[in-house]
C-alpha cells in the first residue's frame, strides 16, 4: 500500500529534520523547515558555519513562521553527521555543487540515516515567468 502525501508529511514533521550544509541555501532550508515547528538539526564541518546558520534562523524565524502560518521550531547544531541524522524523518543535502562531495554526503546518509528517512538535495526553483 502506498502512503498518501499527507501521511508522509505528517511522519516527517513528527520527527526531527536535518540540513547538511550551512551556506546560503542550507540556512534558508533550515529556516523554512523550522517555520513548521519541531526540531531542525544543522550539520556542517565548520563550527563557524553552523553558528552563522543558527543566527540567521534565529533572526528570521518568528517572522517567517507567522507569514506561513506555522509555529517556530528550534535549531540544534550538530558537530557530526551521525548525530544530525539520528532518528530524523527528513535529511536535506545543501552543500556546494561538487559532485564528489555530494556523493560522499549521500553515501554517508545512506549508511547513517534511519531506514524510513526521506533524503534529498536542496532545489533551486526558478520562476516559470519569462525573463525580459
Amino acid at each position: 500500500m502506498t502512503s498518501l502525501p499527507s501521511d508522509i508529511a505528517a511522519e516527517i514533521l513528527s520527527r526531527p529534520r536535518a540540513v547538511i550544509g550551512t551556506g546560503t541555501q542550507g540556512r534558508r532550508v533550515a529556516l523554512m523547515l523550522a517555520s513548521r515547528g519541531g526540531e531542525v538539526r544543522i550539520y556542517a564541518r565548520s563550527a563557524e558555519g553552523r553558528e552563522e546558520a543558527k543566527s540567521f534562523v534565529a533572526e528570521n524565524l518568528a517572522d517567517i513562521a507567522r507569514r506561513v502560518g506555522g509555529t517556530p521550531g528550534h535549531i540544534v547544531l550538530c558537530d557530526s553527521m551521525e548525530v544530525a541524522v539520528a532518528n530524523v524523518g527528513l535529511a536535506i543535502e545543501a552543500v556546494p555543487e561538487q559532485l564528489e562531495l555530494k556523493r560522499e554526503i549521500f553515501r554517508t546518509l545512506d549508511r547513517l540515516a534511519p531506514r524510513r528517512c526521506r533524503a534529498g538535495e536542496q532545489l533551486i526553483i526558478l520562476s516559470h515567468q519569462p525573463v525580459h
